[in-house]
């Protein structure tokens, strides 16, 4: 393959502890973006608009950010929201570190798959086309999942940063060589 498929990162999970406790029902009072409701889900959920991002804040100060694009993106979206929890007043007592806890990416790779054919000769792999469209490939000794379409579109989860893309996609480029399909 002369030029490899782009790997497009689409979303970055990403953990932080504020080690500080929150007061969720006054928070949603003060935050413009919030919304909570206790009965249906147990965080605030605060939807930034720059940088887009989202997070799940927890009365123990623990927060997940979705949404961002890279960690950069993450990392200034809980820049942001800190700096308006500090101008509330809620002193936070520890600096936030950024933890990414999951990568999604999508790849195209340009050609159609058998995903019959690729069932049958890749190991792994976990197809029931009556249940899901698509194929599930789990490399061995990695906690990624690539979900493999006959389309040849691929989306790639569990990763803790975008560049182990890039191995497991060239192992299964070279899986789908071998069997003829690139």
């Amino acid at each position: 393959m002369k030029n490899p498929p782009k790997i497009e990162v689409q979303n970055i999970v990403a953990s932080v502890d504020l080690k500080t406790d929150l007061d969720l029902v006054e928070l949603a009072s003060l935050l413009e973006e919030a919304e909570y409701d206790p009965d249906s889900f147990p965080a605030l959920i605060v939807k930034l608009k720059e940088p887009k991002v989202s997070f799940l804040v927890f009365r123990n100060g623990k927060i997940n950010c979705t949404g961002a694009k890279s960690v950069k993106m993450a990392e200034m979206g809980v820049r942001e929201l800190t700096r308006r929890l500090n101008s509330l007043g809620i002193k936070i007592k520890a600096r936030p570190q950024v933890v990414v806890t999951n990568v999604v990416a999508t790849v195209d790779l340009g050609v159609t798959l058998n995903l019959d054919e690729l069932a049958l000769n890749v190991e792994n792999v976990e197809y029931e086309p009556e249940q899901f469209p698509g194929l599930v490939y789990k490399p061995y000794g990695s906690n990624i999942s690539v979900l493999v379409f006959g389309t040849g579109k691929l989306v790639l989860a569990g990763m803790k940063q975008a560049s182990d893309a890039e191995e497991i996609l060239n192992g299964l480029i070279e899986k789908l060589g071998d069997l003829g399909m690139m």
